[in-house]
């Protein structure tokens, strides 16, 4: 739980570090290779991926072999409510996208968010924001998914290919108290040993690192699920 005044600084300024990251930093920053990746991946270069998102915009870009086509953003749902000093307010939003490999796949990610808020004093107030992010693929013949979340703000989760499931761990962007809303350059993917075996940089342009000893099966609906974490991008 964070004690903030209540003119909510942390938020502004997240969202200011936010637009001063969009503004200046991220033409240049580029996620750092992952030390376990160094010198043992593959690395799928995203091409043709537009900077600007939404409703009305072409998101549509390729990565490595594969091609990512048919982005549609869904309207953003919220509703809150207040009972003296408590107040709660709950947030949906969603996307769609196709992913086109040796297979067809049908990409689809949902954020849900939760703020609490306690008015101790005039000037005193306690929040608590959680998030929580599932994407999933979806082949003829497959499915995979992912889930994140940050309670704790500690944004830690797994990605789950077929029958084997793996850890996940946020690389962030800059300080702050972390979280699925804040700064990040991308995502992990750990093994059962703790080593990472692949990575995505949602920084733009974005790529994808995948240990060369990877199955081959588990490559394809992988670097789909990290389209979805592009395409989610660098909140």
């Amino acid at each position: 739980m964070t004690v903030l005044p209540n003119a909510n600084p942390r938020r502004a300024s997240a969202l200011l570090f936010a637009l001063l990251l969009s503004a200046c930093a991220i033409p240049t920053a580029r996620m750092p290779t992952p030390g376990d990746l160094a010198s043992a991946a593959d690395v799928l270069e995203v091409a043709h991926r537009s900077r600007a998102s939404g409703l009305l915009v072409d998101e549509s870009f390729d990565i490595g072999p594969y091609q990512v086509r048919r982005v549609k953003r869904g309207i953003s749902a919220s509703q809150g409510a207040s009972i003296g000093a408590l107040s709660t307010e709950s947030g949906r939003q969603s996307f769609r996208y196709e992913f086109k490999g040796q297979q067809d796949w049908q990409g689809h990610c949902e954020l849900r968010t939760r703020d609490n808020g306690f008015q101790a004093t005039q000037s005193l107030r306690l929040e608590d924001s959680r998030a929580n992010l599932q994407c999933s693929c979806t082949s003829p013949t497959r499915e995979v998914h992912l889930q994140l979340s940050d309670q704790g703000r500690s944004v830690q989760g797994s990605m789950t290919l077929d029958s084997s499931r793996h850890a996940m761990q946020q690389e962030r962007f800059g300080l702050g108290d972390g979280g699925l809303r804040a700064p990040a350059m991308g995502y992990r993917v750990e093994s059962p040993e703790g080593r990472t075996m692949a990575a995505v940089e949602v920084l733009h342009p974005g790529r994808i690192w995948q240990q060369r000893d990877l199955p081959l099966e588990q490559r394809e609906p992988q670097a789909c699920l990290f389209s979805g974490l592009m395409l989610y991008g660098a909140q």
